[in-house]
């Protein structure tokens, strides 16, 4: 779950994360209890480099990591925090 760090800590190891692709649900469908969640980018580097693709997004980026968070409106909160997942 996400959490704020110490004072002055502006980089914190994240657990390793095992990716295990699933069956999204259909629209219309309901699956278990909805949990708050953070959309966290993933990159390969912390550089601000990369190509920018037709899908929008950056050769630099990887993919989202929905990271459990507090409330439902977090999102913009950990956005201002620049929080972010580097490979």
């Amino acid at each position: 779950m996400l959490d704020e760090s110490d004072d002055k800590i502006l980089f914190v190891p994240a657990p390793i994360i095992m990716v295990i692709p699933v069956r999204m649900k259909k629209e219309g469908e309901e699956v278990g209890v909805e949990v708050a969640r953070y959309d966290a980018p993933c990159y390969r580097t912390s550089e601000r480099w990369g190509i920018l693709s037709t899908t929008g997004h950056s050769t630099n980026f990887i993919m989202y990591a929905k990271i459990p968070c507090e409330s439902k409106n977090a999102s913009v909160h950990w956005i201002k925090r620049g929080v972010a997942i580097l490979n």
